[in-house]
């Protein structure tokens, strides 16, 4: 099971893991380049030019070496209270970075919800 980006209960599924509070800093106006609005945006941006150009990996826009997307110069999405991080891959997968994670039991929560995690 896997979470994407442009699926319309990914963002719902991210509130699941980080709880109801987390609702106020889905957009860039409240957390900036490292929202999910944010990466939405990126990767809507990519998607559109992966479809008709292919994937160019050495493009510094596009990937964070081996991640997925960045937005400027942020490669994840944070979670509540910048803690828990996540990625977003070429193909819009949202993943949870373990090694972010300080409190082990999110990890287990957001396999529960769908995400995978690395």
């Amino acid at each position: 099971m896997s979470v994407l980006i442009y699926e319309p209960d990914a963002f719902d599924k991210m509130c699941q893991v980080e709880g109801e509070e987390y609702r106020k800093f889905k957009s860039k106006e409240e957390f900036g380049d490292c929202s999910f609005d944010a990466f939405l945006e990126k990767w809507q941006e990519v998607d559109a030019k992966t479809k008709f150009w292919g994937v160019n990996f050495s493009d510094e826009s596009l990937d964070c070496p081996g991640l997925g997307i960045k937005v400027n110069d942020t490669c994840v999405i944070y979670g509540l209270g910048g803690w828990n991080r996540y990625v977003v891959t070429l193909r819009g997968e949202i993943m949870m970075i373990e090694s972010q994670v300080p409190v082990k039991n999110y990890i287990e929560l957001a396999k529960r919800v769908g995400f995978r995690t690395f």
